[in-house]
């Protein structure tokens, strides 16, 4: 059960023990909250139902619409990451022959 069914219902029952019991004679303003919120509950639940069911559509559409890797992507990506791989391969290099040199330079310095 929906808190867009119970709430309105619950919040109506309040209402109704609230006003009998300030007001003793007042069952015909009570029906009418009882009705009131029981219309309420169920109008707030079929507009929950339509927004899920409209939600659960867009994500379906938005699914379907996303388009599939092509051999065209696919190649470009593996371009890319050989791209990358080479920029990193050369950054290493770079820093083993920084630290061997300084190692070098280290060494004459103790010698």
């Amino acid at each position: 059960v929906s808190q867009f069914l119970v709430l309105p219902i619950i919040m109506g029952l309040i209402l109704v023990g609230l006003t009998i019991f300030w007001l003793e004679t007042a069952w015909i303003k009570a029906a009418v909250i009882i009705v009131i919120s029981v219309l309420l509950s169920l109008k707030l639940e079929l507009q929950q139902k339509k927004m899920v069911l409209a939600a659960v559509e867009i994500t379906e559409t938005a699914v379907d619409e996303a388009p599939a890797p092509t051999q065209e992507w696919m190649h470009d990506l593996s371009d890319l990451i050989i791209q990358v791989i080479e920029v990193s391969n050369r950054q290493i290099e770079n820093s083993r022959g920084q630290t061997e040199e300084a190692i070098t330079q280290m060494s004459l310095r103790f010698t």
